[in-house]
């Protein structure tokens, strides 16, 4: 049956014309379905959850999907083997190539339902071969886990895999020059020069803070669902989202509780003067305009005594009334948040560093999607 812990995952019987989640268990011992905890079970470090909000609701978004039981392995004569029948070892030339048969049928209403791997709670072994879902279907996951050569038995267990909820074809429109100029001067007001002072003292709560005041929309939804600016060329719109790739080359190691970036100056003094041009032909801009200081740590330490590293994609998005920003990647070190684009219009990326992390500058980074708020803790129907 699906676990009862299903029941935290906001279960309920939506109204008619509500987007939901259909729930079919098909055998006895199916994998469960659960609310994601937005504290990582009490995981994630104080600062973070003080002053991140958007990492904190990214930790909760969506459903986690896991195994009824860990899902073993074994290496025999050079051959992978599992004894649960809903489990098919793929032959691969690479790592153990998994189809896994979760005995559960699901069914989207009013929307797709993207099943991927669990974000910000993975095991960094395991990867998902996305699928979006549109009509009743029995789901199954393709896995790929990497493993160590000397690996001769391998157990997986705990949140393997995710569904969110989306809209299926939300409008995308580049930013009209009085909507990207609104935008911008909105990114200076809430990142301005106290800001910044906040932030040398300690973590800010500002995100906190102004949420409880909200300025209002700048998108009409009679034309559109999102709006957005991209200041360079390293965002593109494909079928899941706007892709993001790495500006600059980014190389992060961590140290016990010290998080460093290490950064190409003549790299991140050409960025800023792409930037620059820009943006003043929409904003006159200062030697030190906050405008920039934003963007001109490409990529930094989170929170202290954090391993993640905060990267600052160059584009500006503003979404309609009640829909927020999903940024999260198709990188094993990405991990998801979610924000009030409405109000807040950046799209930071959040990278875990485990030892350290380098990412060429042009390789995928992160992507960009956009749901009603409503998606973000689906509504769940029990068949």
């Amino acid at each position: 049956m699906v676990a009862e812990d299903a029941a935290a995952a906001a279960v309920a019987v939506a109204a008619e014309d509500d987007p939901r989640l259909r729930v079919w268990a098909l055998r006895e011992h199916a994998w469960s379905l659960s609310a994601p905890s937005p504290l990582l079970d009490g995981n994630v470090p104080l600062r973070a959850a003080q002053s991140c909000v958007p990492f904190v609701e990214g930790n909760g978004a969506g459903l986690s999907l896991r195994p009824p039981r860990p899902i073993a392995l074994v290496r025999r004569r050079g051959q992978w083997l599992c004894s649960d029948p809903s489990v098919t070892v793929v032959p691969s030339r690479e790592g153990l190539a998994l189809r896994v048969e979760t005995g559960l049928a699901i069914e989207p209403i009013g929307a797709v339902v993207e099943c991927e791997r669990s974000f910000n709670r993975s095991d960094r072994r395991v990867k998902i071969q996305p699928t979006r879902i549109r009509v009743r279907a029995d789901l199954a996951l393709s896995m790929h886990v990497e493993l160590d050569a000397r690996d001769d038995e391998v157990a997986l267990d705990g949140p393997l895999a995710s569904l969110l909820l989306l809209p299926d074809a939300p409008r995308w429109l580049r930013a009209d020059e009085p909507c990207a100029t609104a935008m911008i001067d909105r990114h200076c007001a809430f990142f301005d020069r106290s800001y910044f002072a906040e932030k040398r003292e300690g973590a800010t709560k500002r995100y906190r803070e102004r949420s409880r005041e909200a300025l209002s929309s700048l998108v009409d939804p009679a034309r559109a669902d999102v709006m957005v600016l991209s200041l360079t060329s390293a965002a593109s719109l494909d079928e899941r989202g706007l892709a993001l790739r790495a500006e600059c080359a980014i190389d992060a190691e961590c140290f016990g509780a010290t998080t460093r970036c290490h950064s190409n100056a003549e790299a991140i003094a050409s960025r800023a003067a792409s930037l620059r041009a820009a943006i003043e032909p929409l904003r006159s801009l200062a030697a030190d305009d906050p405008a920039l200081l934003y963007f001109a740590h490409y990529a930094m330490a989170h929170t202290h005594g954090d391993p993640r590293v905060l990267v600052k994609p160059s584009v500006l998005l503003a979404t309609r009334e009640d829909w927020v920003l999903v940024v999260d990647g198709p990188r094993v070190e990405s991990l998801r948040g979610v924000s009030e684009s409405a109000w807040f219009h950046a799209a930071p990326v959040v990278l875990d560093v485990h030892g350290r992390l380098r990412i060429r500058a042009g390789e995928p980074l992160g992507r960009a999607r956009v749901m009603p708020r409503a998606m973000v803790h689906p509504q769940v129907e029990l068949r």
